[in-house]
């Protein structure tokens, strides 16, 4: 008998393993394939400044001091975020082990580990990774000190929640604090005095915080791109859990279907077994009480949802489709269709995004995009490039990231906007500033031209009504002797 159980431990122990393993191969593939996109830079430039900025600093602090030691190459700057989803596949394991078994916790493990969407932010120099890791392990020592009441667990509960409010720059760690204490009311209500002494201790700590936190929700309640949500965004979050944001609308909506099954399987295993109704209920309150809050907030008051937000609460998700899939798996008569299906729209939403596919249309990509490629671009003007041309512009999806590399050799480069164009951004009307320029002040430098850099955010043709508008202003008052467009991206060269 002893050896028996060492032998189920020794394949728990290469299940795990291996499964850590391929979520490892997963992140590493291609980590730095990718050229740098705006929020990335924006990243770098918010770490120069983190203890100034309105955005909570321990991510942009962390990534100064990485930089420092690692360099600033594609890779090195990704890196933290690959360890930080391959460490949240380890705790979504966890959390579905403590809560129901060693195997739910596996299968929990394994959806976020093949999660494309997970694995589009371990590849991204961005705080996303680090917010998920810092939520499971919130929620842990949470559910920890429910069950196990040992002042290490009250203790880890507060430090991770403080890290993640320190860390979180949608600040939807707030609605899941908030699931915290609305899971305690109902399913552990005597104990409710305690966790109101923990989370008074949890906003005292976050009060250094508090003024940033009120700047960044009144400047975003007055004017952001994050567009207005409709009851359809609530199902289009449950598919990009599911499969990221780079499939066809058909595959999504096949799984929305076994996302319906699995959790009513779920829900159908804790009414006939009591033992799961709490932890299936814990876990239910996690995941849909925060986004429908989320939600009615973005309905009511302002815009504020927003799908890599919204994946701090996706690990609990996980947790209660592992749980589904047990339950239908005990009928070998299905096992093997569901098993083939769902692991072939797994794979097809893996495949589609590390070939830089994405076929959604965009409310389904809200506000994400295919990253450009700008060395093309580079050495493209840098052979052609005059001593006394210019670089203009109108986009800032090329303007921050080509700035960062520096490797134009031109110092003068501007931002161009036409009269009355609004920042689209903030959904206010354009400043004049140093390098911000009316286009309609702009004067191409003797014996010299003006280089026009254009694009909208998505990889593709298209033009934003800035840009059209720029450009519109320029073929009416110069002679236009260049036209190109590489990767998505209009290149126009304009001289007197």
């Amino acid at each position: 008998m002893p050896e028996f159980k060492q032998k189920i431990a020794d394949k728990k122990i290469w299940a795990l393993f291996v499964l850590l393993l391929a979520a490892l191969a997963l992140r590493l593939y291609k980590l730095g394939s990718n050229d740098l996109w705006y929020d990335e830079v924006l990243s770098i430039l918010i770490g120069q400044k983190f203890c100034s900025s309105w955005n909570p600093p321990l991510y942009f602090m962390f990534l100064h001091y990485w930089i420092k030691i690692f360099g600033a190459s594609e890779f090195a700057l990704r890196f933290p975020s690959l360890i930080f989803s391959l460490l949240s596949v380890y705790a979504c394991f966890i959390t579905g082990k403590r809560l129901y078994s060693f195997s739910t916790g596996i299968l929990a493990g394994a959806l976020m580990g093949f999660s494309s969407l997970q694995i589009w932010y371990a590849q991204e120099a961005r705080p996303y990774s680090l917010i998920v890791l810092l939520g499971i392990a919130s929620t842990y020592f949470f559910w920890q000190s429910l069950v196990s009441r040992k002042n290490k667990n009250f203790i880890l509960y507060v430090l991770f929640s403080v890290l993640l409010l320190y860390c979180d720059i949608t600040y939807f760690s707030l609605f899941l604090i908030s699931a915290h204490a609305l899971s305690l009311l109902i399913l552990y209500r005597k104990r409710f005095r305690i966790f109101a002494i923990l989370l008074c201790a949890i906003g005292l700590l976050f009060l250094p915080q508090a003024v940033k936190f009120a700047h960044k929700l009144f400047y975003v309640k007055n004017g952001f791109w994050i567009p207005h949500v409709s009851a359809g965004s609530l199902l289009i979050t449950i598919e990009n859990f599911n499969l990221g944001y780079n499939v066809w609308p058909l595959a999504y909506k096949l799984s929305l279907f076994f996302s319906v099954l699995f959790l009513s399987g779920s829900f159908l295993s804790a009414t006939r077994n009591r033992a799961w109704a709490i932890p299936t209920a814990f876990m239910s309150i996690l995941c849909f009480v925060p986004i429908l809050s989320v939600f009615f907030v973005s309905k009511i008051f302002f815009p504020l949802y927003l799908d890599r937000g919204l994946m701090l609460f996706s690990p609990y998700y996980y947790v209660l489709l592992a749980f589904g899939i047990k339950y239908f798996f005990q009928a070998k008569g299905i096992r093997v269709i569901i098993f083939f299906v769902f692991m072939y729209l797994v794979a097809l939403g893996l495949i589609c995004y590390f070939n830089n596919c994405m076929f959604s249309p965009v409310e389904h990509h809200t506000g994400v995009h295919l990253k450009k490629l700008f060395g093309n671009i580079i050495k493209f003007i840098n052979d052609r490039l005059g001593p006394y041309d210019a670089i203009a512009h109108t986009n800032y999806t090329t303007l921050i990231p080509l700035s960062y590399y520096g490797q134009i050799n031109c110092r003068n480069q501007y931002f161009l906007f036409a009269p009355g164009a609004v920042d689209t951004n903030w959904n206010r009307p354009f400043r004049q500033a140093e390098k911000q320029l009316d286009v309609t002040s702009i004067r191409i430098p003797a014996n010299g031209a003006l280089w026009v850099i254009a694009c909208d955010w998505p990889r593709d043709l298209s033009l934003d009504v800035n840009s059209i508008n720029v450009l519109a202003e320029l073929f009416g008052k110069h002679k236009k002797d260049l036209n190109v467009q590489i990767d998505g991206i209009w290149i126009f060269r304009f001289k007197e």
